[in-house]
């Protein structure tokens, strides 16, 4: 696989971090021992999904992406993950969710299968299951929370796709201008970005609490 770079205020479960360090540093301490070793096979589709998901290993899947111009879907989960069987039970057979799917090239990833723990290093996979949003030339944007409730996910996707850029990016640019003049699609991008599966931010956990900070008291 090439190397590839990788409204509100912000949401419940961040706003009440921020009253406790440690529960903050708790919740974003990570969630779950990466994959077991294997090969990622993204022919197959998991049971009770209409979603069309791509059928071909991930590099071509990448290829595929850049060359339809279309942003790429990557969902990593294992059939005996619970969060996973929420994921596909419950957000990835709404209808609305699987005609915006349409407009993405969707790879499921079975992190079961052989090889998969070379894919999930270089992916920085920390815990199932877990969602990437690609932009079309294969850079990371966000890494979807698998948390958010069933009404909202499509609004965390939308935001995440609303412009493609990463959280790194969106996150620097709220903080330089200042919260009270983001957007809406920023502010919900920031607060439902899964912070315990972060790798791209590259924040400490004293950066990250002080972000939240302002982001709550500077924002209406």
């Amino acid at each position: 696989m090439r190397n590839r770079p990788a409204t509100h205020r912000p949401a419940n479960h961040l706003v009440a971090a921020l009253s406790s360090p440690l529960t903050l540093a708790l919740v974003l301490v990570g969630c779950g021992a990466p994959p077991d070793s294997g090969e990622p096979d993204v022919s197959g589709s998991p049971e009770s999904t209409k979603i069309a998901w791509y059928e071909g290993d991930v590099e071509s899947a990448f290829d595929y992406a850049e060359s339809a111009g279309r942003p790429l879907f990557l969902y990593w989960g294992a059939e005996w993950c619970p969060p996973c069987h929420y994921l596909k039970n419950k957000i990835f057979t709404r209808p609305e969710f699987i005609a915006r799917m349409q407009g993405f090239v969707p790879v499921y990833l079975d992190g079961d299968t052989a090889r998969a723990q070379i894919l999930g290093e270089r992916l920085e996979v920390k815990g199932y299951p877990t969602v990437i949003i690609f932009d079309p030339l294969g850079h990371e944007v966000m890494r979807m929370p698998s948390t958010v409730a069933v009404d909202q996910y499509q609004q965390v996707l939308d935001a995440a796709v609303a412009n493609l850029k990463p959280v790194k990016t969106v996150l620097a640019e709220v903080l330089s201008a200042g919260p009270s003049a983001a957007t809406q699609k920023d502010l919900n991008l920031l607060a439902f970005y899964s912070w315990t599966q972060d790798s791209k931010v590259e924040l400490s956990l004293e950066e990250q609490i002080d972000a939240f900070r302002r982001l709550y008291q500077e924002t209406p």
